[in-house]
C-alpha cells in the first residue's frame, strides 16, 4: 500500500469502536498498514519519491519533510478537527520526528488563518522576545553559521560571510524567549475544536516509542553533534539512541521530551512560561551566561494583529501583520511584479530577462522595511517616500520599478531552518503557518531543557536586538500568504529557507499571475537569494546571480551575461543549503476541491481526503 492510498481510509477512524464523544489521535489507532507505510517513508527519507498531485474535497494537509506529521494532521481533520487543530497536530508531530533539529519547541511561529464562517483573515505573531536584562545585545557572541559560510565559499566570490568562531563563550546569551508553544495554544483557543491535550498524542507517542534515524538526521548528528556534546544535558540528548552518535537505522527515544509534552498537554503552554520548564530554562541559560529571568518568561504574550494586504491582478493577497517583515518583501514584491507586467511575459526559466527582473525585485525588497542607508538615500534623492507604510503602496512600486538596476543594496544573511504547514478543513477554514528554530540545525548552545534543544537565534541578530526595546518582540521574516479571488479563497502559501522571498514571488507570479500548473512551477529551477555573492559596497547590478549548477543550458546563461549579469553556477549542495521551499494549497473555484503537489527531491509532503 502506498501513502497516496490514505484516501481509502477516510472513514477508518470512525470504525474503530471509539465512543461517540471520544477523540484519539494516537498512531496506535491508525490503520496498521498505513502507519507502517508512513513510518517506513519517514525512516527512508523526508522527500517524495515521485511527482504527484494530491486532491480531496474534505480536507488537505501540506507540509515540510514529515509523512508521519501529515498523517497525524489528517487524523485530526477526519475526527472533526478544524484547520487549526490539524496544523497544531502537524507542527507538534514534525518537531518530534525531526528531533528538534530544523524546527523547535523553543522556536517561533507565524500564522495566517482564514475563518470561513466570518470570511475574515487573522494574523498571529509568536516570535522571539529579547531579555530585559540583556544590556549590550551588540556584544552577544556570534553563532556558528559554518554551513552557510561553506556554501558561500564554493563561489569565486567569497561572499559577505565573515569567519565565525566555532563556539564563542556565554552561549546562554545567544538564546531568546521562545514563542512557539504560546502560539500553538493561542491558535487553538481561537480556532480549535478538539480538546487541546488530544493534539499532542502523536508527538508523545513517537517521543516515547522512538523513531528510526534517517539519512538526514544522521547527517545532522555527524555535522552538528559536537555542539550538543558541549553540555551534560546535550550529551544525554545525543545518547538517546543508545550510542554516542546516532546512525541510520538506530531508534532514537525522547523520554524527557515526552514528559514535557505531557505536562504542556495537561497544564497548557504556561508550563513552559511559568511552570517547571520555565524554571529549568532560566537555570540552565543563566548557567551558560545568559541574562534571562522568570519575569522574561512569564510576561511573554502572542500578538494578534491585522494582516496586511495588496491587490495583484485583481486578486487580494494577505500577508502577516506587524511586527512581521514579510509583507514588505512579498506585498511590495507583488506590486513591482505587476508594475513590470511580468505576468505577460514568458516564465523565468525560459526568458532570461524575467529571471533578471525577479532577482532584482527580491534584492530590493530583501532588507525591507528597514532599508540600507544608501538605498534609502538614493530613493529620497528621487523624492520617493521610504516609510514602511509607503513601501506597501502601488505608488512606491511605480516609482521604484524603473530604478531597479540603479539601487545599491547590501543583503543580510539570516539562516531560516523552518517548517511550513498549509491545512484546509471541510468547512473551508485555512491555516497557513510557518514555525522555525530560526538558526542552523539545533544551534550551537548545547543547552537542552527537559528534552528540548535551545537554539542560538540571538547569535546572528545582534543588530536587530539593539534596535528594539529590551524585552521587546524581535521582528521576523516568516512568510505566509492567502490569496482571494473576489471574496473566495483561491490559494495559500507558507515558505521556508534562505531564499523564501524569491520562491514565494515565483509561485505567486506563475500560479496566480499566469495560472501555470503548480507541479510545473515546483519542479522549475530554484530561485536563489544571492546574498552569498555580495561584496561590501556592491550594487545590485554588480552582484553575481546565483544559479543552480546545470539548471539552465549554456545559451540561457550566456544570454543572461549578455544582459550585463554576472552569473555564478553553484553546486547542488550549496543550492540545497540556501534554497527556499513554498508549501502551496489551491482551492478549485469551480468544484471546491483542494489540491497540492509533490516533486522528487523536494521537501513538501501532502495528504488529502
Amino acid at each position: 500500500m502506498r501513502l497516496r492510498d490514505a484516501i481509502v481510509y477516510g472513514s477508518v477512524i470512525t470504525m474503530l469502536g471509539l465512543p461517540a464523544n471520544s477523540v484519539e489521535l494516537s498512531p496506535t489507532t491508525w490503520p496498521v498498514e498505513l502507519r507502517n507505510e508512513v513510518e517506513t517513508h519517514e525512516a527512508d527519507s523526508w522527500t517524495p519519491n515521485q511527482s504527484r498531485s494530491i486532491s480531496g474535497k474534505m480536507g488537505l494537509v501540506a507540509t515540510i519533510a514529515s509523512p508521519i506529521a501529515v498523517q497525524a494532521g489528517l487524523a485530526a481533520l477526519r475526527q472533526g478537527g478544524t484547520a487549526a487543530d490539524a496544523a497544531a497536530t502537524v507542527a507538534l508531530t514534525q518537531i518530534t520526528t525531526q528531533l528538534g533539529s530544523v524546527a523547535s519547541f523553543a522556536g517561533i511561529l507565524s500564522l495566517l488563518y482564514y475563518k470561513a464562517k466570518s470570511n475574515k483573515v487573522y494574523s498571529l505573531d509568536a516570535g522571539f522576545n529579547s531579555y530585559l536584562n540583556e544590556m549590550e545585545p551588540a556584544s552577544i557572541p556570534a553563532c556558528d553559521l559554518s554551513e552557510l559560510k561553506q556554501g558561500a565559499n564554493t563561489s569565486p566570490s567569497k561572499g559577505n560571510l565573515e569567519a565565525l568562531p566555532a563556539v564563542a563563550g556565554d552561549c546562554g546569551r545567544k538564546t531568546l524567549v521562545p514563542g512557539f508553544m504560546a502560539g500553538i495554544e493561542a491558535m487553538h483557543k481561537q480556532f480549535g475544536r478538539l480538546p487541546f491535550a488530544v493534539l499532542f498524542a502523536p508527538a508523545i507517542h513517537y517521543a516515547e516509542n522512538g523513531l528510526l534515524i534517517n539519512p538526514a538526521l544522521e547527517y545532522f548528528f555527524a555535522t552538528r553533534g559536537k555542539y550538543l556534546a558541549r553540555t551534560p544535558e546535550g550529551q544525554a540528548f545525543l545518547n538517546q539512541a543508545g550510542g554516542k552518535l546516532p546512525k541510520i537505522g538506530d531508534r532514537f527515544f525522547q523520554p524527557a521530551l515526552a514528559k514535557t509534552l505531557q505536562n504542556v498537554a495537561q497544564s497548557g503552554s504556561q508550563y513552559m512560561y511559568k511552570g517547571e520548564w520555565a524554571k529549568h530554562f532560566v537555570e540552565l541559560v543563566r548557567r551558560e551566561g545568559g541574562n534571562v529571568t522568570l519575569n522574561d518568561m512569564s510576561r511573554y504574550k502572542v500578538i494578534w494583529n491585522k494582516p496586511l494586504s495588496t491587490t495583484y491582478l485583481g486578486y487580494s493577497v494577505y500577508a502577516p501583520g506587524n511586527p512581521s517583515a514579510s509583507p514588505y518583501h512579498i506585498l511590495t514584491g507583488l506590486n513591482l511584479l505587476e508594475q513590470l507586467k511580468l505576468q505577460e511575459k514568458d516564465s523565468y526559466w525560459k526568458d532570461p530577462k524575467v529571471l533578471r527582473d525577479l532577482q532584482r525585485i527580491a534584492d530590493v525588497t530583501d532588507m525591507a522595511p528597514q532599508l540600507d542607508q544608501r538605498v534609502a538615500a538614493f530613493l529620497k534623492s528621487k523624492r520617493i517616500d521610504t516609510a514602511p507604510e509607503s513601501q506597501l503602496t502601488k505608488a512606491y512600486a511605480t516609482a521604484v520599478a524603473p530604478l531597479l538596476n540603479q539601487i545599491q543594496a547590501s543583503l543580510n544573511v539570516e539562516p531560516k531552518h523552518s517548517d511550513s504547514i498549509v491545512v484546509i478543513d471541510k468547512d473551508g477554514n485555512i491555516a497557513a503557518m510557518t514555525h522555525t528554530i530560526n538558526t542552523v540545525i539545533w544551534g550551537d548552545t548545547g543547552i537542552v531543557v527537559d528534552g528540548i534543544p535551545i537554539p542560538d537565534s540571538a547569535g546572528f541578530q545582534q543588530n536587530k536586538l539593539a534596535a528594539i526595546a529590551r524585552g521587546g518582540r524581535l521582528p521576523n521574516e516568516m512568510t505566509q500568504t492567502i490569496v482571494f479571488q473576489g471574496k473566495t479563497p483561491f490559494m495559500a502559501t507558507a515558505a521556508i529557507g534562505s531564499s523564501l522571498v524569491p520562491e514565494t514571488l515565483k509561485v505567486l507570479l506563475e500560479v496566480v499571475g499566469k495560472r501555470s500548473d503548480l507541479a510545473l512551477v515546483q519542479a522549475a529551477p530554484a530561485l536563489l537569494n544571492n546574498f552569498m555573492l555580495a561584496e561590501e559596497g556592491s550594487t545590485v547590478t554588480e552582484r553575481a546571480m546565483a544559479l543552480p549548477d546545470g539548471a539552465y543550458d549554456k545559451t540561457f546563461v550566456n544570454n543572461l551575461r549578455d544582459l550585463g549579469e554576472k552569473v555564478t553556477e553553484v553546486s547542488p549542495s550549496t543550492t540545497r543549503a540556501i534554497r527556499g521551499t513554498v508549501v502551496t494549497a489551491i482551492i478549485d473555484p469551480k468544484t471546491g476541491a483542494r489540491y497540492s503537489s509533490e516533486t522528487p527531491h523536494g521537501l513538501i509532503v501532502t495528504g488529502a481526503y
